[in-house]
């Protein structure tokens, strides 16, 4: 210990399995059982003269699963506080590779998403599981389920070089007889926007 700061310094020849290392421990002589905290990492600082010390922010490392020799899943639970010392969790890292934000994620340049379990590559869901907006970058789609609508402002949707509103008639007549014909639609992968009218009505 140097000081304010613990200084783990190993001095091994370096490899990919090396360096300096902190380990946090449970071991009551009984197999960890779900939603059981291996260890806590907190960041405290004092809120008075008396040197009362809050928690501003702590990292958990918690089971997702009761353990046996052949089950370890575990997650990592990142807190913040707000408030007058009002901690919530902001971020899990689950076993299954997934993060789960609490609040708005925000990014400040790209972000790249790499493909769902049902081979999307973005799925973004409403209120409910039953709404749902699909992006596949392999086919240039986007597909709305359920309860989900796509809304677009007048003027802004663009087919083709031509801007449309976003009523079926103005779509309907962008999409010219010409760009329906044999040729047209030859090449694979294009598809067909069509905009149902009632029985007798136009198509």
């Amino acid at each position: 210990i140097f000081g304010d700061r613990l200084d783990v310094h190993d001095t091994t020849t370096s490899s990919a399995n090396t360096g300096g290392a902190l380990r946090l421990s449970a071991n009551d002589g009984a197999a960890m059982g779900d939603s059981h905290r291996l260890g806590v990492i907190e960041f405290t600082g004092a809120e008075d003269t008396s040197n009362t010390q809050v928690v501003g922010a702590r990292i958990e490392a918690m089971t997702d699963a009761a353990w046996t020799n052949a089950e370890n899943g575990c997650a990592l639970y990142f807190f913040t506080t707000d408030g007058n010392a009002s901690q919530s969790n902001v971020l899990k890292l689950d076993s299954n590779k997934k993060a789960t934000f609490s609040g708005a994620i925000q990014a400040n340049s790209t972000v790249t998403v790499g493909v769902d379990d049902a081979g999307y590559d973005v799925t973004f869901f409403g209120a409910t599981a039953s709404a749902f907006c699909q992006w596949d970058a392999s086919e240039d789609d986007l597909i709305l389920g359920g309860a989900a609508t796509l809304v677009v402002p007048a003027g802004q949707l663009v087919i083709g070089s031509t801007a449309v509103g976003a009523t079926a008639s103005e779509i309907n007549a962008a999409c010219d007889a010409s760009a329906r014909t044999a040729a047209a639609v030859a090449v694979a992968d294009d598809h067909f926007l069509f905009c149902d009218g009632s029985a007798t009505g136009a198509t």
